[in-house]
């Protein structure tokens, strides 16, 4: 299936179902399309990719291409749960990142920062760059409801190098739904994605028995917006 918002997918013709959404995102070149045009909204983008699974009919492995932001891929994977029996694969670099492949641990370096907000948890995915603080300060700024801010790093460290193979995109997304189901077993989780797009769907893919999650999309210099709402 292929999912276009920032440009063309050249895939989309082949594709048993396609959603082209680059004429209703905000921007006039491919790095500025982030969020929908007015009138469109995120939450009609999220009533079209809501319908993917039943244009599927029996098809339960599934190859998604196209050009999307994190938090859409993340969407995507949620509507493609594992948990429904469904696999899912992505192409990320010149690797296939796919479920279908073994876990095995990954270990990640996870701070907590208590800021007595409100009854949430936010979570940041610090994973592509190190831009946590960024999040952090905006969390902050903005007086999102939260009690304590997560950020989750590779042990490794953050950076391109950071995620190498499709093992190891599909263990750190299943160490990340562990933390969050660990860290949020009640009220709403705040969910910003720094991190390769593959990670985003794979994590939604795996993303059950979590409390509702709101996911954020990056702006740019203007901060986050909140794009979608996810309930496994």
């Amino acid at each position: 299936m292929s999912i276009a918002t920032i440009m063309h997918d050249d895939f989309a013709d082949q594709a048993a179902v396609s959603i082209y959404w680059v004429d209703r995102i905000a921007g006039e070149k491919p790095s500025h399309r982030v969020a929908p045009a007015p009138p469109h909204t995120w939450a009609d983008l999220a009533a079209e990719i809501a319908t993917v699974p039943a244009q599927l009919g029996s098809s339960h492995r599934i190859l998604t291409t196209g050009h999307m932001r994190q938090a859409t891929g993340f969407l995507l994977g949620a509507k493609l749960l594992r948990v429904l029996r469904y696999e899912v694969g992505i192409r990320q670099g010149g690797q296939l990142w796919t479920s279908e492949v073994a876990t095995e641990s990954f270990e990640l370096n996870v701070t907590e920062q208590h800021v007595g907000h409100g009854p949430d948890i936010a979570l940041i995915v610090n994973v592509a760059a190190n831009a946590a603080s960024q999040a952090t300060e905006w969390i902050l700024q903005n007086a999102i409801p939260v009690d304590t801010i997560l950020t989750a790093t590779p042990a490794i460290g953050w950076g391109p190098s950071a995620v190498t193979t499709p093992v190891a995109a599909n263990s750190l997304a299943v160490s990340i739904r562990d933390l969050a189901r660990n860290h949020a077993s009640s009220g709403t989780l705040h969910l910003f994605l720094i991190g390769p797009l593959g990670l985003a769907v794979l994590m939604g893919h795996h993303w059950n028995r979590v409390p509702t999650t709101l996911v954020y999309e990056h702006l740019g210099p203007q901060g986050y917006e909140h794009a979608f709402t996810i309930d496994t």
